[in-house]
Order: structure tokens, then C-alpha cells, then sequence
């Protein structure tokens, strides 16, 4: 991070001070130890797909409430932690800890824009080395897919191969989910829901 010092003579000199980067993958432990024994068991030795997605019941029932309050499209930002499950960079777990909801935005029945003061709110709401690590917006009526627009913005905003999507049909209780650059689409056995997180 640069910070201005004065130098030689009263000239202004440009320092940089090494600082920890705002995203680091976490121990797989860390994880397992907020987990009961059947959780961590079924992340560990499941040798399903990977990358793994773990969700908050808590935080899953805020997001399907807040995405039934109204019938247009409405949204936030996901906030959680990403854990290394092996040695190889594509074998990770993604966990869901928390949203922050867009309470100042436009949208209609097929679009969404999000006011910037929702980066300020999850930047609040990112402590303890969690971040943002996704997005959620609601397809109302519509079915979940990713439309050209929600790859965009997926590709422009939430492109690290850790970054995930969700799109909810609260009226048909539809929900599917997509990961990094290319939102390549999660098998609905790479994403569950637990109590303990």
C-alpha cells in the first residue's frame, strides 16, 4: 500500500508498505472445526465434484426472505470464506457465512441494478477473513438461469475461480449456482446447507 513520506530535500517520495492481501485461502481445518462430525465428514470424504459450497441455513432463509419481499428482481452480495480441501488449487470449499442485501436499487420483473453503497456495506461485514465472494439476485417467475447480463457481470465483477453466483425464482422455488469467470454451472450435489456454520 503507497503512502506519501517526505524525502530528500522536501520532495514528496512514494513508499510502499508490504501488507497482507484482503483475500487468503484458509486451512481446510478451520473449517471442519465450526462443522458437527457428520458435516465434516461429508466435506472431507465426499469425492464428488469440488469445488464444495456450504451455506448457512440461516443465511440461506434471510436470502429466500429477502428475495420474496417484492416480485422484481432484487439482490446483494455473498459474504463467506474459502478453504483448501486438497493441494491442488481447484479442489476448494466455498463457505457462506452471511449477504448483504442492495437496499438501494433499480429493477424490474427481468432486471437489477445494485447501488454502489452495497460494496460499503459488505466491506462492513467482511471481518475475521471473510469477503465478499459472490452475488444473489432473484428471477422472479422467470426460472434460475444465468442470463448473457448475469454472465457479464459475473465475468466483470465476480471472476476469481472462488466467486460464485446465485439466481433464486422465489415463486417457483428455483435456485441454481455458478462459479468463476466462465459461470460454469454447480451440480446441486456441490452446494448444501448446514446449521452448525
Amino acid at each position: 500500500m503507497p503512502s506519501l513520506q517526505q524525502g530528500i530535500r522536501g520532495c514528496d517520495v512514494i513508499v510502499w508498505n508490504e501488507q497482507k492481501p484482503d483475500f487468503l485461502r484458509r486451512p481446510i481445518n478451520d473449517l471442519l472445526s465450526q462443522l458437527s462430525f457428520i458435516s465434516a465428514c461429508a466435506v472431507v470424504l465426499n469425492d464428488g465434484d469440488s469445488p464444495k459450497g456450504l451455506v448457512s441455513e440461516a443465511t440461506w432463509d434471510s436470502i429466500c426472505s429477502h428475495l420474496t419481499e417484492r416480485s422484481v428482481e432484487m439482490g446483494g452480495l455473498l459474504i463467506g470464506s474459502v478453504y483448501n480441501l486438497a493441494e491442488e488449487s481447484n479442489k476448494f470449499v466455498i463457505a457462506i457465512y452471511d449477504h448483504v442485501r442492495s437496499v438501494e436499487y433499480d429493477s424490474t420483473g427481468v432486471s437489477l441494478r445494485m447501488d454502489p453503497s452495497v460494496w460499503e456495506n459488505a466491506r462492513l461485514k467482511s471481518q475475521g477473513g471473510r469477503s465478499v465472494i459472490g452475488w444473489y439476485h432473484s428471477h422472479p417467475n422467470l426460472g434460475a438461469f444465468f442470463s448473457g447480463t448475469d454472465r457479464r457481470t459475473q465475468r466483470a465483477f465476480f471472476n476469481h475461480p472462488h466467486c460464485v453466483g446465485l439466481v433464486f425464482d422465489p415463486i417457483r422455488s428455483e435456485e441454481k449456482w455458478f462459479i468463476g469467470a466462465g459461470s460454469e454451472e454447480l451440480g446441486t450435489h456441490q452446494i448444501s446447507r448446514h446449521q452448525a456454520l
